[in-house]
């Protein structure tokens, strides 16, 4: 599997490669053309001089070279047998590379040739009685060579009248002119090897060094277990573009933390609330094993209260469970909300008469609303308990009702002038108790948290507030305004 880094690596070896061919290449080309312009322009000049030593006379046009361009234009073997010595006495031989030229008229005749072209012809330039600034050709010694034309108009004799133009065609060997551009082909070829060369050795170089931040977070994070949830990446420290993913896994390991940290509470309030049922069972059953005459229908009683206490914890967890899931079966059907409210309150009615509790009803039920009646019935019966059995004795409970078009609210306000804003916080927290008074052997403290898994099943919003020593637990829903019945 190719890694970001070695993917990085090889687009930045190509994205400086192609760049550093490209220019020499262009820098090849352009240093080529320059080079043969200025050979082309340095052989047209030597045409012009020859160009000017033709002349028209009464007998015609003649060529008068001068006697240093004659020596130019002999044949190799003639240029390398006239070398003389020089005031040292060394012999200084001719440098010049074998040139050859031919003058041709307008008629298609030869005026002149050049002694090392002998009675061959120079091949004609590429535009027929133009000037030509330059061709490549094939010498007549079989050399690589290069070729202008030049059009001449021979001076006139100072008693005749201008004659016609002639095309002189000059070609000498290129020979210098390869070496040069090799010599610079290879000059260029050299320093671009280098420089990929280096760039080979320097960008993987740069990219592990850019890359030492990520390989530390990834060290840091292969160190982070269900332990050390607590630690978090120094974000401020890191380049912009981790400073981000970093903020983004210390949000993750604060929720992942927390998380943990409830699923640890959550683990100790479930081995708490079962061991002392279980004790509970287990006494139960030693005593039986060691009086079996003593046992009683009272002591089966109890057992079986035990133990539907235990079934219950179990049925809570399952529920709640689905809940988190998503496994809730939602059955939706029409509902009269206050004759609900009435039969859930019937029989905690006693238990209310008992303790001397006040209900007081605020009814405004208008539509019927549309709701599962299971779920329904089980958060407004967990409402209403722990109202009736938290209350203090001979206080106040205010029961609130309304339902509409496009809202239903339910709410349930008893004292409460032992609880905190901290307990209030923590009502919905899975096996919370606030004290002694929460903690009787009916109650896991389980109610409230399936009651608002239920209420979020129904996309309703179960909150709890406290305000004058007194706690309210409110159950909302709205619909849409296009809705015949609350929806809840």
């Amino acid at each position: 599997m190719t890694t970001i880094r070695q993917a990085l690596t090889w687009k930045l070896l190509v994205a400086v490669a192609v760049p550093v061919v490209a220019a020499d290449v262009a820098s090849y080309l352009l240093i080529c053309d320059e080079l043969v312009e200025q050979f082309d322009a340095t052989l047209l000049e030597r045409a012009a001089t020859i160009g000017a030593a033709i002349r028209r006379t009464s007998d015609g046009m003649v060529v008068e070279l001068p006697t240093r361009l004659v020596e130019e234009f002999e044949p190799a073997t003639e240029q390398a047998s006239s070398g003389s010595n020089n005031q040292d006495g060394h012999e200084d031989h001719d440098d010049h590379d074998e040139a050859y030229f031919q003058i041709r008229q307008k008629s298609g005749g030869t005026l002149a040739r050049s002694a090392s072209l002998g009675s061959r012809d120079l091949p004609s330039p590429p535009a027929s009685d133009e000037e030509s600034t330059g061709w490549n050709v094939v010498l007549p010694n079989g050399a690589s060579g290069r070729a202008v034309a030049l059009r001449v108009r021979p001076r006139p004799d100072p008693a005749g009248s201008p004659s016609e133009s002639v095309t002189l065609v000059l070609a000498v060997a290129r020979a210098d002119l390869d070496r040069t551009l090799g010599a610079v082909a290879m000059w260029l070829g050299g320093c671009g090897a280098l420089l990929l060369v280096a760039t080979v050795f320097i960008v993987p170089h740069v990219v592990g060094r850019a890359f030492v931040p990520l390989d530390q977070l990834a060290d840091q994070a292969d160190r982070i277990d269900a332990s050390t949830l607590g630690t978090r990446f120094p974000a401020a420290e890191l380049p912009g573009e981790l400073s981000s993913i970093a903020a983004r896994l210390n949000d993750l390991l604060a929720r992942l933390e927390a998380s943990f940290e409830r699923e640890r509470q959550f683990s100790d309030a479930l081995a708490h609330e079962l061991r002392t049922p279980l004790a509970e069972l287990r006494s139960a059953a030693e005593l039986s094993l060691k009086w079996p005459d003593a046992r009683t229908v009272d002591t089966d009683r109890d057992v079986l209260a035990i133990a539907a206490h235990m079934e219950g914890i179990a049925t809570r967890l399952l529920q709640l469970l689905r809940s988190d899931d998503g496994r809730l079966t939602i059955a939706r059907e029409p509902i009269d909300l206050r004759a609900l409210l009435e039969a859930i309150w019937l029989p905690l009615a006693e238990t209310a008469n008992v303790r001397s509790l006040r209900a007081t009803w605020d009814m405004a039920i208008g539509t019927p609303a549309s709701s599962d009646p299971v779920l329904l019935r089980a958060i407004l019966t967990n409402l209403l308990q722990n109202a009736v059995e938290y209350s203090p004795a001979g206080g106040e409970i205010l029961i609130r009702a309304s339902s509409t078009l496009n809202a239903l609210e339910v709410s349930v306000t008893n004292e409460a002038h032992q609880v905190t804003s901290a307990d209030v916080e923590r009502f919905f927290d899975r096996f919370w108790r606030g004290d002694a008074a929460r903690s009787g052997g009916e109650h896991a403290g389980l109610g409230l948290a399936l009651a608002r898994a239920f209420a979020s099943a129904l996309a309703c919003s179960l909150t709890a507030t406290l305000r004058n020593g007194r706690v309210t637990l409110t159950l909302a829903a709205s619909a849409t305004p296009s809705s015949r019945t609350p929806i809840v």
